[in-house]
């Protein structure tokens, strides 16, 4: 929080957004991403990829498989007949 955001809220205080920050159009359209299941599911999905949790797992793959790519994927071994 900034100084100027500490001097006029409190050092205990901080800006949440509530339904009174809102214009109407924006709580219609966020009552409406949250109706349908697949925006639902497509909102959940781009929180988990763009948190810590997600950076880690991939920081932990790439550490153990370095530059193999056969790690990273399965390879597709054709028999010669």
């Amino acid at each position: 929080m900034s100084t100027l955001e500490t001097e006029l809220r409190g050092p205990d205080q901080r800006c949440q957004p509530d339904e009174k920050q809102h214009s109407p159009v924006v709580l219609h359209h966020l009552r409406k991403r949250a109706d349908d299941w697949q925006l639902h599911l497509a909102d959940r999905i781009t929180t988990f990829a763009g948190s810590m949790p997600f950076v880690w797992a991939h920081v932990a793959l790439f550490a153990r498989c370095g530059s193999r790519p056969a790690c990273l994927a399965p390879t597709v071994t054709r028999s010669s007949s």
